[in-house]
């Protein structure tokens, strides 16, 4: 083995290089995202110290007038310890793990990917990346098709800063316009945030946000008490009955 090689590959030539291939990339919270690793190596022999799966989005950070985006790391896995891999030589590992039930669902700005690294020591570490689209829970699906139904266009999904929530750094905010229906003339917008509890609980926290009607609705608005935060659990049973429960908790509110 020459010593150019070596020198080389630890800049990144002639080094090993590494694709995941998932089984599926549409899933929901709480289903198995599984796949294959495949290495096929340099022109060198390597060790390789760790292979290491990582789940990540981004989410924005909003300060005075400056908005900043970050990425997060959701969920991470490990896939196989040390081993060394000859030239030319090919390896397969298979993995599986959780998609967390927080991950955030694949609309608007939320983006979330699959990242697979190769530690090597004294060298660039190769890397794969894969995007995954999050399809809601059956239940958020429900009540998107619930607050659809009722007039309101969904506006915008954004990742935003907020610590205390969770266990992540930021909630996933769904923005709602109210286009047509019983509620354009009552309500501005609605804001819903989905936070699990297990796989067949799941909390959302409304922020209705009714519009000025008078001088009176005028200075509300301007002292922002025009704003009500309610919230409600989404189990098995309600699932059928969502638009009903929205309808009612709308009426309360707007």
């Amino acid at each position: 083995m020459s010593f150019m090689k070596k020198m080389m590959a630890r800049v990144g030539v002639g080094s090993s290089e590494v694709d995941t291939i998932l089984n599926r990339n549409v899933l929901v919270p709480g289903e198995t995202v599984d796949g294959v690793i495949k290495i096929r190596a340099g022109s060198v022999e390597q060790t390789i110290e760790k292979i290491d799966l990582s789940l990540h989005t981004t989410y924005v950070q909003k300060k005075d007038d400056s908005t900043v985006t970050k990425s997060a790391q959701i969920a991470r896995h490990a896939v196989a310890n040390q081993f060394t891999i000859q030239p030319n030589d090919e390896r397969e590992f298979s993995f599986s793990f959780t998609l967390p039930l927080d991950a955030p669902i694949s609309k608007g700005k939320s983006k979330v990917w699959l990242q697979t690294g190769l530690d090597i020591k004294s060298a660039v570490d190769p890397q794969d990346k894969d995007m995954i689209q999050v399809a809601p829970h059956p239940y958020i699906n429900a009540f998107l098709q619930a607050v659809d139904g009722l007039g309101f266009k969904l506006r915008e999904v954004e990742n935003e800063e907020a610590h205390g929530f969770g266990r992540l750094p930021f909630i996933q905010e769904f923005e709602f316009h109210a286009t047509h229906g019983a509620f354009r003339s009552r309500l501005d917008e609605l804001e819903a945030v989905f936070q699990p509890v297990s796989k067949d609980n799941i909390r959302v926290i409304l922020e209705i946000d009714r519009k000025a009607r008078g001088f009176s609705g005028f200075l509300s608005e301007m002292l922002e008490t025009d704003e009500s935060k309610v919230q409600f659990m989404l189990t098995t049973d309600d699932v059928n009955q969502i638009q009903h429960q929205l309808t009612g908790v709308l009426n309360k509110y707007a």
